[in-house]
């Protein structure tokens, strides 16, 4: 932890961030803090971005899905999830950006098959 601290700690000293709300984008790493805890996923486990919106509660979000078979939704205002999305995209050129029904379908049943797809395209 300490070593991923230090690191993540360089890369914003060098200034070379963006930042989306709550989200910070690294060189190398994804953060966004939650009330009481910092997540942190490593750009290279990224497999799939991609916007969500829920119009019943008006809430916007970026998904991250990940090489761990994980998903998780950052909220961000509508206007942030675009650019956040952009930016992801622009570091991790060999993940899927952008939502896709069949995809999502897919992961829903098994993210293995999705990882696998980014793995080989």
């Amino acid at each position: 932890a300490d070593a991923v601290a230090k690191e993540i700690n360089q890369e914003i000293a060098a200034g070379s961030v963006g930042q989306f709300g709550r989200l910070i984008l690294t060189p190398s790493w994804l953060l966004w803090r939650l009330k009481f805890t910092l997540n942190v996923i490593p750009l290279a486990e990224i497999v799939w971005v991609y916007h969500n919106h829920l119009a019943s509660h008006g809430v916007h979000s970026l998904v991250i899905c990940t090489i761990d078979k994980k998903m998780q939704g950052v909220v961000l205002r509508k206007d942030q999830v675009p650019e956040a999305l952009a930016a992801v995209a622009n570091r991790v050129p060999w993940a899927f950006a952008g939502f896709d029904m069949e995809r999502y379908k897919l992961w829903r049943k098994d993210p293995g098959n999705v990882i696998d797809a980014m793995q080989n395209q």
